[in-house]
């Protein structure tokens, strides 16, 4: 071998040495590209309010009242969760319980039991309308079980619209096991809509829903993944009132459908 022939021998492991933390460094890069990208991001369920007012209304939440016979309930921060969900659906906005809590106080009221209660508690927050419930079932455990039964008092023309031809039976809303086919009374003072449910993790169709709901809300890459909304009782409360106002929200686009005739309806988004 020639002394030629011996040098460029001698300098492949020297190159190899040197180019060896430059492969690191783009394995590194290429790791930390993948971190810093994150899951595919995906668009979480929405809900559109049907009013035509060409503004958001203003909803008010009265603080629930527990009427399901368990103890250790947060009534509070259940009511929280509700306000929540309805800020969430576009065209509301849901005030903070504190300020319901302040307006109810000021008329010298502990809790809303009448129409005229809810118009006088909307007329002092200036809210399009208010919403009064109780918590009706409770399970914080795994499978988590949350009941709500909830109605909607609507207070201006721009949520009141027409309610001539509907009617609501207040007693019907307690015996009911579902808001179906819960309508509003011509009795423009009594409520617009209602919902009551309740909604039980164990429940199959319930699952398929909690989890279509989670897309777009939690990271996938997670160990528990969707079922993070089953592990804690406030997440599972998250959901519970997503459904809620969905259900009140539809309700309401049906009865609004009804009153505008097919070539007025508002479409869903």
């Amino acid at each position: 071998m020639t002394t030629a022939h011996t040098a460029l021998f001698g300098r492949r492991p020297r190159t190899l040495a040197m180019l060896a933390p430059l492969l690191v460094l783009s394995g590194l890069l290429g790791s930390c590209a993948s971190v810093f990208s994150g899951p595919e991001f995906r668009d979480p369920s929405r809900i559109v309010a049907p009013y035509d007012a060409g503004r958001e209304l203003v909803i008010a939440v009265a603080p629930l009242r527990n009427e399901s016979g368990a103890s250790g309930i947060d009534e509070l921060s259940l009511t929280d969760r509700l306000v929540e969900g309805l800020t969430q659906v576009e065209g509301l906005v849901g005030l903070p319980v504190n300020r319901s809590i302040g307006a109810m106080r000021s008329i010298g009221i502990e809790r809303i039991t009448t129409p005229a209660d809810a118009r006088e508690v909307a007329q002092q927050l200036g809210a399009d309308g208010v919403i009064v419930g109780t918590i009706t079932s409770w399970d914080p455990y795994d499978p988590p079980r949350i009941g709500l039964s909830l109605v909607l008092h609507a207070r201006t023309p721009a949520m009141r619209a027409d309610t001539r031809d509907a009617f609501f039976d207040p007693l019907a809303l307690q015996r009911a096991a579902s808001d179906v086919g819960l309508t509003v009374s011509e009795d423009s003072d009594l409520p617009v809509a209602a919902f009551a449910q309740v909604v039980d993790a164990s429940n199959h169709e319930v699952l398929m829903d909690l989890k279509a709901y989670a897309q777009g809300r939690h990271d996938p890459n997670t160990a528990m993944g969707w079922r993070i909304y089953t592990k804690s009782v406030m997440r599972f409360a998250q959901y519970v009132s997503h459904r809620a106002a969905r259900s009140l929200m539809d309700s309401e686009r049906r009865r609004l459908a009804q009153q505008r005739g097919p070539s007025e309806t508002t479409p869903e988004r």
